[in-house]
């Protein structure tokens, strides 16, 4: 609810703890975008919806389509609602499949129209960017794939596998660099720690299991 969210910013700004909200524009609850945006879901070259994370169908985030407008509204609605949050943090910026619903007027494969769905991430960010910077507050990206869907980000989170570590460090020469390996064990944090220093990246607190609750 909003009073419990609210009430949790203020705890954690309390004690000098930053709060970004997440938030993304690609994914959507495959019911949820089949009613309200069917034509605005990510086709594969079959025709077949393109299926995100779980329970979820890859939108296309153009901010001229339906969807596009909707992203943005709600982007609008989080500094409205959530004033004193520090940004955001916008998961999944790693999406660049080809679209064969959509058109992005420069795509063309085997005779075939396309839409390369970096250039409309690209597009929305230029929007997202301006409004959350505008209230003079941050975006944290999650595993962007080019420098032009980097333009304006202030930070970026290499999640997962080391090679997104090794591809992000590149992309994050002017900007910090948080490492999410998910490490369980000790062995794995220390190697966690080995390839932050090696890549310039700060790392994340370590995921844990019992075996690391023990020590």
């Amino acid at each position: 609810s909003y009073l419990r969210v609210t009430s949790q910013i203020n705890l954690w700004h309390k004690y000098g703890i930053k709060t970004y909200l997440y938030f993304q524009s690609f994914e959507a609850w495959h019911q949820y975008s089949e009613k309200y945006f069917a034509s605005d879901i990510a086709k594969d070259r079959s025709g077949s919806n393109i299926p995100g994370w779980q329970y979820c169908t890859l939108m296309n985030p153009d901010p001229a389509s339906n969807w596009g407008k909707h992203i943005i509204e709600q982007a609008n609605r989080i500094v409205e609602k959530y004033p004193t949050i520090d940004g955001i943090f916008y998961d999944r910026m790693d999406y660049c499949y080809y679209d064969y619903a959509h058109d992005d007027g420069i795509t063309v494969i085997d005779g075939k129209p396309a839409y390369m769905l970096g250039f409309a991430l690209e597009k929305m960010n230029d929007t997202i960017f301006k409004i959350f910077h505008n209230q003079g507050k941050a975006v944290w990206g999650n595993g962007p794939t080019s420098l032009e869907v980097c333009k304006n980000l202030d930070g970026i989170m290499a999640e997962g596998s080391l090679a997104n570590l090794y591809k992000t460090q590149y992309l994050g020469l002017t900007r910090p660099i948080v490492y999410l390996p998910y490490d369980k064990t000790p062995d794995e944090t220390e190697e966690k720690l080995k390839n932050c220093l090696l890549c310039g990246a700060f790392p994340s607190v370590t995921y844990g299991d019992s075996t690391c609750q023990k020590l």
